[in-house]
């Protein structure tokens, strides 16, 4: 499971949050120790993203966000596969239908960015879909360091 630090900088009305994190690996590389764990996340390297919070974390709260291997694997393969396996029977489909038609390897071409252009149609339309982008959210799944408490975090540093 992907896991990632961040700070919930935001909660919506639907159950989800604005959470920041470092955009490299949870707070890789920083030495800064549990006492200063914020100063990690709030150079220019944040990504701001929604997230579902089933655990009602508060803004100011360190948390855990993950997201599942299978939901990585779907949309890894929708973002990359898709395309290139449009391209590439769009490619074949135009050297097909050129020898029938008596066309030169041209048609190969540019039977392949039609298909390459087919392929990010569909990638940007599947992607519109609202089962598919629940389902690759990422969820907020532990409070690493309540706000206004302790700076002591629950389950170890968030630079650590």
């Amino acid at each position: 499971m992907s896991e990632r630090i961040g700070i919930v900088v935001n909660n919506e009305s639907n159950g989800m949050a604005r959470v920041v994190t470092d955009r490299s690996s949870a707070c890789g590389g920083c030495h800064s120790g549990p006492s200063k764990c914020h100063g990690c996340l709030t150079a220019s390297t944040k990504l701001e993203s929604e997230v579902i919070n089933p655990i009602n974390a508060g803004v100011g709260d360190v948390v855990r966000i993950s997201i599942s291997p299978a939901a990585l694997f779907k949309g890894a393969a929708l973002m990359y596969l898709l395309p290139v396996a449009s391209l590439i029977l769009g490619a074949v489909g135009g050297l097909w239908l050129g020898g029938l038609w008596g066309w030169s390897s041209g048609a190969s071409v540019v039977g392949g960015l039609a298909g390459l252009a087919l392929g990010f149609w569909a990638v940007a339309r599947i992607g519109r879909s609202r089962g598919l982008r629940i389902q690759m959210t990422p969820t907020i799944t532990a409070i690493v360091t309540p706000s206004g408490r302790s700076t002591e975090p629950l389950h170890g540093s968030c630079c650590g």
